[in-house]
């Protein structure tokens, strides 16, 4: 009776173990997780469990020689038919909750787990050496850049150096032609003042020519110069008022004359063209318009002339005194030049 009853319960367990397994992988009573995990669980088979084990879900003694789905965690204390119910719930083992996967019937194997973890450890070695070899080459990159850069900056600052000292130089020329140009400013100021000097000690009265050639038969230029506008200079040298000075004068005045004559123009328009904006002459100017006439003209020469053609005295020569001195013809109604 006793072995009847037992073969009975036993059939009937396997039954009732039976249809959990196959409601278990209905998808319409599981979710499609769990009847995965179920599909991937290794069929049920007897496990040497310990006496006084319990079933973690259940709560009830696990007999010797009960079927139980080991995981791949490791864990298997519980009933094949209350672990079915479990999944019911969710895909996770009741003990460490880790989750059971499509691939659970591989991964059981401790060398496929132990494998794996192998290659995922060798892959992130490789991930790193690979990113060593990257900053590696990425530090070599940028040390030879530091170094291009370094002697790009040492080129341009012996770059510079040498603009600040040929600067210098060009400042030090500079200096010396302002120097030459003092020097021989002076040298003509020198050499000019007669022009100017005698205009005030002489001229008493305007438009006395004949006083002029009367005066004083020489003119001395070291007494209206200073000492230090002719140091740099030559020595500066009388000027002659003698009787051939003033033919060589008239000469030149004649010769002035004769040239404006021949011009198409009116006395008067050559002056004014001659003369510039201001309207007269300055003795640098007439200077320069003699010179044109008689290079090798001397300068004692050069301010006797300007003193004739100077009628009124003024340190200028203007429009009536150039009339007057050369004795050019006035046209009646010419017009002037604008």
């Amino acid at each position: 009776m006793a072995d009847a009853s037992s073969l009975g319960r036993h059939f009937r367990d396997q039954a009732g173990r039976q249809l959990i397994v196959e409601s278990a992988q209905d998808v319409q009573v599981y979710s499609s997780e769990c009847a995965n995990a179920v599909d991937g669980l290794p069929p049920s088979e007897p496990v040497d469990l310990q006496a006084g084990d319990t079933c973690v879900i259940c709560q009830y003694e696990l007999r010797r020689g009960d079927a139980t789905r080991p995981l791949p965690c490791g864990h298997s204390s519980w009933h094949d038919d209350c672990f079915l119910q479990w999944l019911t719930e969710q895909p996770s083992c009741p003990i460490c909750r880790a989750m059971v996967g499509e691939d659970t019937g591989v991964s059981i194997f401790p060398e496929v787990v132990a494998l794996s973890e192998r290659v995922a450890d060798l892959q992130s070695q490789v991930e790193a050496l690979h990113l060593r070899c990257h900053l590696q080459a990425l530090q070599a990159h940028l040390l030879q850049r530091a170094v291009l850069l370094e002697s790009e900056r040492q080129r341009l600052e012996r770059q510079l150096l040498l603009s600040f000292e040929e600067l210098a130089s060009s400042g030090r020329q500079l200096a010396e032609i302002h120097a030459e140009f003092i020097r021989r400013w002076r040298y003509q100021r020198c050499r000019l003042r007669f022009v100017s000097a005698p205009l005030h000690t002489r001229h008493t009265r305007p438009g006395r020519i004949a006083e002029l050639e009367s005066s004083t038969q020489s003119f001395d230029l070291a007494s209206s110069c200073d000492s230090s506008a002719c140091s740099s200079g030559p020595d500066c040298r009388g000027v002659s008022l003698s009787a051939e000075i003033g033919e060589q004068a008239r000469s030149i005045l004649a010769r002035l004359r004769n040239a404006v004559m021949r011009t198409p123009l009116p006395g008067a328009h050559v002056f004014r063209a001659l003369a510039g904006r201001n309207g007269r002459m300055d003795p640098v100017q007439a200077a320069r318009v003699l010179q044109h006439l008689e290079t090798a003209a001397s300068y004692e020469t050069l301010a006797r002339a300007f003193i004739m053609l100077d009628v009124d005295g003024s340190g200028f020569i203007e429009e009536s005194d150039w009339m007057m001195a050369l004795q050019l013809p006035r046209l009646l109604g010419s017009a002037s030049i604008t």
